[in-house]
């Protein structure tokens, strides 16, 4: 399963402590300095293995892939709809904004299909992750905070507590 960044960091901090001290705990054959060498590439080892890990653990992250798709699919929808709502009540000069940026939307949508299945022209594919970092970041995530909060308080607030 996908371990949250900073977990792994402390389990990682954690077992590298450990071997290190089991380490310093077993006999060794050599001299002190022979023991230090060793130690040190023990670390290497153990550091080497927590990115490689740490690069497993990321293509493990279903929602870091999913985001762009996510936002720009919402952004979409949510601009059809205010198109549709403008269209019905005779705002076509505002609606034609809307449309706009649904198309925009899907445009950027099928290009980065286009670059993550393919492989080509990555850093097109880069920047349009950025967007719709940006997009998500400044739009959907103040909204999305803000009626989780509203709707934690009202469960806690309707929470008979005995």
């Amino acid at each position: 399963p996908y371990i949250h960044p900073n977990q792994l960091n402390v389990l990682h901090q954690e077992v590298r402590r450990q071997s290190i001290e089991k380490f310093r705990c077993a006999r060794k054959m050599g001299g002190e300095q022979m023991s230090q060498n060793y130690q040190q590439d023990l670390d290497n080892e153990i550091t080497e293995l927590y990115l490689n890990y740490q690069k497993h653990n990321d293509s493990k992250n279903v929602f870091a892939f999913s985001r762009t798709p996510t936002t720009f699919i919402s952004s979409m929808v949510l601009c059809y709809l205010i198109a549709g709502i403008l269209d019905a009540v005779w705002l076509g000069g505002i609606n034609f904004i809307f449309m706009f940026a649904f198309w925009v939307c899907f445009v950027l949508l099928s290009v980065w299909l286009y670059t993550k299945y393919s492989g080509e022209y990555a850093e097109i594919g880069e920047y349009i992750d950025y967007f719709a970092d940006v997009i998500w970041n400044n739009g959907f995530q103040p909204v999305y905070s803000k009626c989780l909060r509203s709707a934690m308080r009202s469960v806690l607030g309707h929470t008979k507590v005995e």
